[in-house]
Formats: structure tokens, C-alpha cells, sequence
């Protein structure tokens, strides 16, 4: 058996995944746009909209849940 085919074989199967996986990826990331947010956010003290959840952030007290929403 040739050594040299077995490998790029391997090469080729795990750049195969690895393309997958990124693609994957990419397609969680963009399905969580802004535009799919819903108000009123739980997470973030209710705010009820942009403005507001923006003022909830900036308060350093609520720095952990705002870093777990995004």
C-alpha cells in the first residue's frame, strides 16, 4: 500500500470536516442576527428595547448576564 495515497486521503477526509464544521458554524452565528431579537429580554432586566438594554449593559453590575446573552 502507498503511504503517500493513505495520507492524502486522510488529508482530504479531515479537510472535508473541518469545512463542514466551519460552515456549520457560520450558519449558527448568522441565524442569531439582531433583527431576530425579541422585546421584552428576560435575561436583561425585561429592557423593552435597544435604548434600554444598551443602558442595562453599561452598568458594570450587570457586566455577567449581558456577557451570557451575547
Amino acid at each position: 500500500m502507498n503511504t503517500g495515497i493513505l495520507l492524502n486521503s486522510r488529508f482530504v477526509g479531515a479537510a472535508i470536516i473541518a469545512a463542514a464544521l466551519f460552515v456549520a458554524g457560520v450558519i449558527v452565528v448568522s441565524a442569531s442576527s439582531p433583527l431576530d431579537i425579541e422585546f421584552p429580554i428576560p435575561e436583561l432586566g425585561n429592557c423593552a428595547g435597544k435604548t434600554e438594554c444598551k443602558a442595562y449593559c453599561d452598568d458594570p453590575d450587570n457586566e455577567e448576564a449581558c456577557l451570557a446573552f451575547a
